[in-house]
C-alpha cells in the first residue's frame, strides 16, 4: 500500500472540508523579552493569523542585556543611529554611542507604542522543555518568580530569544568567594553600590572592563572622542530632513558592513594606540595586541587608554593565582590588597541552554552542545529539536555589526516556517542532520581565511585559543541577509498531522482574496 494513502489508524483517506490556505491555530512560546522577543511579538502580529504568543522573561523588566548590564560607563559599541530596529528609527539619540539607560528606554518606549506588553510575562523563568512527539507540542515548565510556583504550559513552537550575553561568568580563580570585601560582576551591578574612596580591582579588559575603568575613576571627569559626542542638535536636523537622516544612517551602515573586509593597516592602529599611551613602552607592550585586526570586537574607547595614566591606576597583567579575604596574589608572587573586586569577565558563551531542552529522541541539547561544538542550521534551528528556533544561535553574524537587524531577518525566516506549518498541515519541522553537517564543513573550511581564526583567546571561540569559531557567520552581513532570503525546504524533515501530506489542499476552494468561491483569478 502506498505510503500516505491512509492515515496512521488505517482509516480511509478523506478530504479535509476546508479551503486551501486555512491556517491551523498554533501556540508559540518565546523565551526572553530582549530585542529578539520584542521584535518577534510585532513580527508575528503583523505576519501571522490564528496564533497566540506568550513571552516569558526571567527579569523584572523588558530589554534583556540592556536591563541587566547597567555598570558605570556601559554603552553600546555600535553607533546609536544604527543600533535600532528598521521599523523604529530614532533620529534623536543623545550620543553617538548611547549608554545603557537610553537604549533600555528605547525598547521600553517601543513596547508601549506598539502595545506589545500584553504578550510578556515578567519574572517568569523557563526551567525545562520537552518535546511530545505524539501531540506535536513542547511541554514547558515555567517558574513564576513572583509566587515561586511552577506552572506547566504547552506550545507548538518554542522560540529561544534568551540571547548570548545573558549568563554572567565568574572567573575560575581559587578562593574567589572567600573574599570579604565587595564582590561584583559587571552583568549584575548593584544599583546602590558606592565604590567611591575604595581600592577597586577590575578583573578583565574586554569591553565591560574597558568601559568600567575610566567610569569609576574619581579623577576621570569626562569621556573623550566620539563616545561623549552629543547628537541632540543633529537630532533636530534629522527630524526635519528625513532624507538627510536616511543618508546618515546608510553611511554608518556601510562602514559597519565593510568591517568584514576592512583594509585598515594593523600598524596604523598600533601607532594610534601607542600615541594614546604616550609612548609608555611598558603599557604598549602590555596592551597593543599582536593578534589580527578584527579578531576580537574593536572597542571604541579612548578614555580607557587615557585613564591608565592616572596616579590612582595600577595595571596588572600577571594571572591571578589566588584570591583571599582581603585581596589577591598574582603568578609573580605580588600580593595586592583591595576593598572590592569587579569581575568584568563576561558571559558563558557556549550557546548551551541554561535549562534542559529534550528533543525528539529525549536527548538534552545541553548535553549535545557539551559533548561537541555547538552547531545549528543557519543559526536558527537544530537537528532533533522539532519546532525549536533560535534568533542568535551558533554562527550568527553577531560580530559583524548591529544585532537588531540580524534578529529582524531571523524573525522573518522563522515566521515563514511557522506559516508553512500552519497552512500545510505540518506537525513538526526540523533541519536534516546532513544539511547541518554540510554547513559545518563549509564554515570550518572558510573560517581559517578570516582574522577570527587567529591563535588567541576569543569569545567567538568560546574563550578558547584554538578550536572552531562557533559564534560568527562565514561571510559579511549582506552575505548573511542574502542567504536568509531563500528558504531551502529540502534541508528540512517534516511530519504531518495526517498521513497524506497533501490533505491541506482541502475541499477545492481557496481563501485567496480575488480567488474565492465564485471569483476569477
Amino acid at each position: 500500500m502506498a505510503e500516505g494513502r491512509y492515515k496512521d489508524d488505517h482509516e480511509p483517506y478523506t478530504v479535509l472540508e476546508q479551503p486551501l490556505d486555512t491556517t491551523r491555530h498554533v501556540r508559540i512560546i518565546t523565551i526572553g523579552a530582549g530585542a529578539s522577543g520584542i521584535n518577534m511579538i510585532r513580527t508575528l502580529r503583523k505576519t501571522l493569523s490564528n496564533c497566540e504568543n506568550v513571552v516569558y522573561e526571567k527579569i523584572p523588566d523588558i530589554g534583556g542585556t540592556w536591563y541587566e548590564n547597567r555598570y558605570p560607563g556601559c554603552q553600546c559599541d555600535i553607533p546609536s543611529h544604527n543600533y535600532q530596529f528598521s521599523w523604529a528609527p530614532n533620529p534623536r539619540w543623545s550620543r553617538f554611542y548611547s549608554e545603557t539607560s537610553e537604549i533600555h528606554g528605547y525598547f521600553k518606549d517601543l513596547v508601549v507604542r506598539e502595545d506589545l506588553g500584553d504578550a510578556i510575562k515578567l519574572r517568569h523563568q523557563v526551567e525545562h522543555a520537552e518535546w511530545d512527539e505524539d501531540k506535536g507540542q513542547w511541554r514547558v515548565r515555567v517558574r513564576d518568580l513572583n509566587t515561586d510556583t511552577v506552572i506547566k504550559v504547552v506550545a507548538h513552537f518554542l522560540l529561544d530569544g534568551s540571547g548570548i550575553l545573558n549568563n554572567c561568568k565568574w572567573p575560575d580563580i581559587p578562593g574567589l568567594h572567600t573574599f570579604k570585601g565587595d564582590l561584583v560582576h559587571s552583568a549584575s551591578w548593584p544599583t546602590d553600590w558606592d565604590y567611591k574612596g575604595k581600592r577597586v580591582a577590575v578583573v578583565g579588559n574586554g569591553l565591560s572592563g574597558v568601559q568600567i575603568v575610566p567610569a569609576i575613576s574619581p579623577i576621570w571627569v569626562a569621556l573623550s572622542g566620539l563616545q561623549g559626542t552629543s547628537t541632540s542638535t543633529a537630532g533636530e536636523v534629522f527630524d526635519q530632513d528625513k532624507t538627510l537622516y536616511k543618508r546618515f544612517v546608510k553611511a554608518i551602515e556601510e562602514v559597519m558592513n565593510n568591517k568584514f573586509n576592512f583594509g585598515v593597516v594593523k600598524e596604523q592602529l598600533s601607532s594610534y594606540m601607542a600615541n594614546a599611551l604616550k609612548g609608555d613602552k611598558k603599557l604598549i607592550d602590555m596592551l597593543v595586541p599582536d593578534f589580527p585586526l578584527g579578531y576580537r570586537r574593536i572597542t571604541p574607547s579612548v578614555s580607557y587608554l587615557n585613564a591608565l595614566h592616572e596616579d590612582n591606576m595600577h595595571l596588572v597583567t600577571d594571572p591571578i593565582t589566588e584570591i583571599f579575604e582581603t585581596g589577591f596574589k598574582t603568578q609573580s608572587g605580588e600580593i595586592i590588597h583591595v576593598d572590592a573586586i569587579v569581575c568584568a569577565t563576561g558571559f558563558d558563551v557556549s550557546f548551551r541552554p541554561r535549562f534542559p531542552i529534550l528533543g525528539r529522541s529525549g536527548e538534552n541539547l545541553q548535553d549535545i552542545w557539551t559533548e561537541q561544538p555547538p552547531s545549528s542550521y543557519m543559526s536558527c534551528a537544530v537537528p532533533g529539536m522539532p519546532n525549536y528556533f533560535t534568533f542568535l544561535g551558533p554562527n550568527a553574524p553577531i560580530g559583524h555589526g548591529r544585532v537588531l537587524t540580524i534578529t529582524e531577518h531571523a524573525a522573518k525566516y522563522i515566521t515563514r516556517l511557522i506559516h508553512k506549518c500552519q497552512e500545510e498541515g505540518i506537525k513538526s519541522v526540523t533541519p536534516r542532520q546532513e544539511a547541518v553537517n554540510d554547513l559545518n564543513e563549509h564554515i570550518a573550511t572558510f573560517m581559517p581565511r578570516t582574522a577570527w581564526a587567529g591563535t588567541c583567546r576569543s569569545w567567538f571561540k568560546n574563550g578558547e585559543q584554538d578550536g572552531p569559531v562557533t559564534a560568527l557567520h562565514p561571510g559579511s552581513r549582506i552575505h548573511r541577509f542574502h542567504m536568509m532570503q531563500n528558504f531551502r525546504g529540502e534541508d528540512f524533515e517534516y511530519t504531518h498531522w495526517a498521513g497524506n501530506r497533501f490533505r491541506y489542499l482541502g475541499n477545492g476552494y481557496s481563501t485567496l482574496k480575488g480567488a474565492g468561491m465564485n471569483s476569477t483569478w
